[in-house]
């Protein structure tokens, strides 16, 4: 299934049943589209990559990063080549290679 993405957020609260999840996850996207080519990764076992900007740097975004979170988008990304990634959390976390929203 596509994902795809809106401009407002407030729109899509109003009009949809989408939780803070997919909300976040929108306005990372809305941060960081102007920035270059952006790009979903998925593989067939369903384990995906939620942004690859510029087909250089992944993003995985999560409300709150986990160390499960990081080692699993480590390990995609060496799959891939990628050595620039991070986890793009909106609560604070002791992790290294966690972003915050507000940074993008």
């Amino acid at each position: 299934m596509p994902k795809f993405y809106l401009c407002d957020t407030g729109l899509i609260r109003r009009f949809s049943w989408a939780g803070d999840g997919s909300l976040f996850e929108n306005a990372v996207y809305s941060a960081i589209r102007g920035q270059g080519a952006v790009n979903y990764y998925q593989k067939k076992s369903c384990v995906e990559i939620d942004f690859i900007l510029n087909e250089n740097v992944a993003y995985e975004i999560k409300l709150t990063a986990e160390e499960k979170n990081l080692r699993r988008l480590t390990t995609l990304c060496n799959e891939l080549g990628l050595t620039d990634y991070r986890v793009i959390a909106r609560k604070f976390s002791q992790l290294e290679n966690v972003t915050y929203g507000f940074m993008l």
